[in-house]
């Protein structure tokens, strides 16, 4: 989960302050005041690489603006990334990333329904295949692929990408998922899924009618109203 934090720089005494979005309202973390000078270097602070140089980062935006930018920490994360699963069958999933720069796994365009959610371009790490084995024999080949990355800049962060595909190579089966998500509470969910081969013959779609229902305050239900699957 990508947690939204906001921050406040203090010219007088050169301090940055992090303020964390609890659901209701920002409050300040327990970090306090930080040091300009040690803020890039501060391993405590959950942030996650977004430009995809091996660093953390924090997205920099305003509300008034679909600008962004990025400050980037001098630690490197690389190693917080899994590259591989085994179990104790000596089956293993060995995972391989690209970034979103890259055309051939992402496209950045995307549906705009609200002022209040933009399309970043970074280069934020997306996983590009993963592999199964057992004894290092190749069982079963996955690529995806992603398209429209959404972020809420008002607070919510980032609502996912607008459509994925699972394409696994070994079954011939390609699996491509859409999202929408509702422009008064911004909350996510499917609205199609499209099953197909590898090289796009359907097989079926199944289309999702999607609802909320509001709990007062800020506490809603959102579900999925009904289903229909065509073959």
């Amino acid at each position: 989960t990508i947690q939204t934090a906001v921050t406040s720089f203090c010219w007088n005494d050169y301090k940055i302050n992090i303020y964390y979005y609890n659901g209701n309202s920002f409050i300040q973390g327990d970090n306090g005041y930080i040091d300009s000078n040690s803020f890039y270097s501060n391993r405590l602070l959950p942030y996650y690489d977004v430009n995809a140089d091996g660093k953390c980062d924090l997205i920099q935006t305003n509300t008034t603006s679909s600008a962004i930018s990025y400050l980037s920490f001098t630690t490197p994360e690389l190693e917080r990334r899994i590259s591989a699963i085994s179990n104790g069958y000596n089956h293993k999933h060995e995972i391989t990333y690209n970034n979103l720069s890259d055309n051939n796994v992402y496209n950045p365009e995307f549906t705009n329904l609200s002022q209040h959610v933009i399309s970043p371009y970074s280069s934020l790490p997306i996983v590009d295949q993963t592999v199964l084995k057992h004894n290092e024999e190749v069982l079963m080949t996955k690529k995806y692929y992603y398209k429209g990355l959404r972020i809420h800049n008002k607070g919510k962060g980032m609502l996912g990408f607008e459509e994925f595909v699972e394409n696994n190579l070994t079954e011939n089966k390609k699996t491509t998922s859409k999202f929408g998500f509702n422009t008064t509470y911004f909350n996510t969910y499917p609205t199609q899924q499209i099953v197909s081969t590898s090289s796009d013959s359907p097989i079926s779609t199944t289309s999702f009618v999607n609802d909320v229902i509001a709990l007062g305050g800020k506490r809603i239900f959102p579900y999925v109203s009904s289903q229909t699957t065509t073959d």
